[in-house]
């Protein structure tokens, strides 16, 4: 029996998806157990141990809104091709076809069916291309979603989300894994100058994570703070990177810097190096950027509209109200701390994501609710029925 996870794309690295159903896949092949992750991209079938990767072309790649869609007639014949010998089919995302195909089939093949929104149901992202989504609810998603057998969140701010939406099945609450292990004590950044006086956004630059509010509060502190440098990397459409350049221009900002984005050992290099990350955002559904920075050990401000209330708990960061102000305290709280309660803070943020969030653990509580929607025992404590 293998575990088949299902993905829109793991090509885009500064997307959360892209990174953690990879992650969560490998993790639990490296548990014993048989997983194909399929996937849209450049066709290829690799396989490494237990663990098959397999991409598939989109159809229509020449026609912008249907290569959108994420048609592929090759993806859907390859998971009728392994539906017969799946535990599971489990799909990560919303508003694609790639989210759509596993429910046709699981259905036609009698396997159960899982469904990850990642996000996708929060009053936020609803709002964007609200139109269109309102035409693919009627004609795809909303058949797929209904057909789900299990429903997966990974906080208790989207359990929320997916009730007030009106989605009544059975959900797990998992949180994503994050990449960390027990550091040895020279691998950590000490107050010794290691740190710079930076702060750092690290991630898409996209209207949902209000980057807009950063800049606001950044130009009400700039000149208090004359060593500081507020540092912002990551992709994002052309047209909206210019815009958030010109903001900072017109605020006077001359310690700002827009950087090209970074992946793999580069992206933990920097957090490693700020003193401080900061997520804005106005709707998160995890926000692997928050885990990404704490396991480096950089503690971390981000706002309510994240489910991050354990930055307060674990002394590890600031968890305020989205919009300026509160934005605008908290980085003033960062920036008068010092370098040595901040290292505090960060090794206090590492520590908890070491305990609670390995992806193994992660990978074999997932396994534990795939087993009872199996009809193997009683439900986890991780679900809520």
């Amino acid at each position: 029996m293998k575990i088949v996870q299902i993905v829109a794309s793991i090509e885009a690295e500064a997307s959360g998806p892209s990174y953690s159903v990879l992650q969560l896949a490998r993790a639990m092949e490296k548990i014993g157990r048989e997983v194909e992750l399929f996937s849209l991209g450049a066709p290829i079938d690799t396989s490494d141990g237990k663990f098959r990767n397999r991409k598939f072309n989109r159809d229509y790649e020449r026609f912008g809104h249907l290569k959108k869609l994420g048609l592929s007639s090759k993806m859907r014949k390859g998971l009728v091709e392994v539906a017969a010998g799946a535990e599971v089919l489990h799909t990560h995302g919303l508003w694609m076809m790639p989210n759509v195909y596993p429910a046709r089939v699981a259905k036609a093949f009698n396997v159960p069916f899982v469904v990850s929104p990642r996000g996708m149901l929060s009053p936020a992202a609803l709002e964007y291309s609200r139109a269109v989504k309102s035409v693919f609810w009627i004609i795809a998603q909303r058949s797929a979603l209904k057909a789900a057998n299990l429903i997966h969140a990974t906080s208790e701010q989207e359990y929320e989300d997916i009730r007030a939406f009106g989605l009544r099945q059975p959900v797990v609450i998992l949180p994503n894994g994050v990449g960390v292990s027990h550091p040895q004590p020279s691998e950590l950044p000490c107050c010794d100058g290691e740190r710079s006086a930076v702060v750092l956004y690290l991630g898409r630059l996209h209207p949902i994570k209000r980057i807009e509010t950063l800049l606001k509060a950044w130009a009400q502190l700039e000149d208090v703070f004359p060593n500081w440098t507020l540092e912002i990397r990551g992709p994002g459409e052309p047209n909206y990177v210019k815009k958030l350049k010109q903001e900072a221009v017109e605020h006077g900002l001359k310690r700002c810097i827009f950087g090209d984005p970074v992946y793999g050992e580069k992206k933990h290099e920097l957090y490693r190096r700020a003193a401080v990350s900061v997520l804005p955002s106005a709707s998160e559904n995890f926000a692997m950027t928050v885990a990404e920075s704490l396991a480096s050990a950089t503690p971390v401000i981000t706002t309510k509209a994240t489910p991050w209330r354990g930055l307060e708990t674990y002394r590890c960061g600031w968890w305020v109200d989205p919009g300026v102000e509160p934005l605008k305290h908290a980085l003033h709280a960062a920036l008068t701390s010092g370098m040595i309660e901040l290292h505090e803070m960060g090794t206090r943020g590492q520590h908890w994501m070491i305990r609670d969030f390995a992806w193994s653990g992660i990978a074999e509580r997932m396994i534990e609710a795939y087993s009872w929607l199996r009809g193997r025992g009683s439900p986890p404590p991780t679900v809520i029925l």
